[in-house]
């Protein structure tokens, strides 16, 4: 049974997850966050692209694993995460998707509009990788 699937749509890669969408680029404009574009396409891109696919299915099909003792007893308390969830990181951290509270000069805080970390960026890609950088741009706008 070696059949050719004929009735799968090809993989959803190769596109511009930001520019793909136009409600979020209509809610950037109406949040008066406009200067985040270019990062936000770029972002969009690599979400897009079949690299980030591959390294969300890999981060999300092996979940972090909580190691709590060396091998020689010892309590170490360490989470061991796969590659592609580092990668991911390092991609979303690299953006500044983690300071988006301040990034503008204008002190306005982006982290809270719907901007691309949500919807074009890694999050629509992983939703693991995104909730460290989430959680420390929030928290930040909150101080």
């Amino acid at each position: 049974m070696n059949e050719e699937a004929l009735n799968q749509v090809p993989p959803l890669q190769g596109y511009d997850a930001y520019g793909a969408d136009p409600w979020l680029r209509a809610a950037v404009r109406r949040a008066g966050a406009t200067w985040i574009e270019g990062a936000a396409h770029e972002l969009g891109r690599y979400a897009g692209s079949a690299e980030a696919q591959a390294h969300a299915a890999s981060a999300n099909r092996n979940t972090p694993e909580l190691v709590t003792h060396d091998r020689s007893g010892n309590r170490i308390d360490f989470v061991d995460y796969h590659p592609s969830y580092h990668a991911l990181m390092a991609r979303a951290i690299g953006a500044g998707v983690h300071s988006l509270a301040w990034k503008h000069a204008s002190g306005q805080d982006a982290s809270g509009a719907p901007s691309f970390r949500r919807n074009a960026g890694i999050t629509r890609t992983c939703t693991t990788s995104c909730c460290p950088p989430r959680s420390t741009a929030r928290a930040s706008s909150r101080a």
